[in-house]
């Protein structure tokens, strides 16, 4: 039987300057303008699996980590 953990990252999106800021462990922010690049380089790095949830529209709206 395999158990996984799953934590859901928080982060605040600026849609009027296009920032994103993702929440860290220490309740700092990591801000970032494309979370498919810097961002998902970022978040690479923690060693998580990273799914990106949109809407619709394109829109981000989730970010879920695995196997932290």
């Amino acid at each position: 039987m395999e158990q996984m953990k799953q934590k859901v990252l928080t982060m605040r999106i600026d849609h009027e300057n296009g920032i994103k800021y993702v929440t860290l462990r220490d309740g700092t922010s990591h801000k970032t303008i494309s979370i498919s690049d810097d961002g998902a380089k970022f978040l690479d790095s923690l060693g998580a699996d990273i799914i990106l949830d949109f809407d619709e529209n394109n829109n981000l709206i989730g970010i879920e980590l695995l196997g932290l």
